[in-house]
């Protein structure tokens, strides 16, 4: 399977090349080097930090940052059997969403913790 998308990404690539209506985004570890190879108005390059950022503005956060916030507000025992899922929802749900579309989603949490978990979140 690797070999077959490997191909699928090296054919859309490829063919990129010479049309001007396809546009293709790819992700590098190093998008120095790989600017090199895909030059044109046509290709978008995304490396780790450009992807971090791109999170942040859609209100997902890493792990690690999502779980030290919940232990900050005092959400972690609540959220604990949660599946990792879930809690992103949660989070990016705090973000853009209202009390009534968390509440119907997470009915085990009180008000007070979501709005809790809403006024934190804003604020990063």
């Amino acid at each position: 399977m690797s070999f077959t998308f490997t191909l699928f990404i090296y054919s859309a690539i490829s063919l990129a090349q010479n049309r001007s209506d396809i546009h293709v985004t790819v992700w590098a570890r190093d998008p120095d080097a790989v600017r090199t190879l895909y030059q044109g108005p046509q290709y978008s390059i995304i490396d780790r930090e450009s992807e971090e950022q791109e999170w942040k503005r859609e209100g997902y956060l890493p792990p690690r940052e999502r779980n030290a916030l919940f232990y900050r507000i005092h959400l972690s025992k609540a959220v604990a059997k949660y599946p990792e899922m879930e809690k992103d929802i949660l989070v990016i749900g705090a973000h853009f969403g209202t009390i009534k579309q968390l509440r119907k989603r997470f009915p085990k949490l009180s008000v007070q913790q979501l709005q809790s978990l809403m006024d934190a979140v804003r604020e990063q």
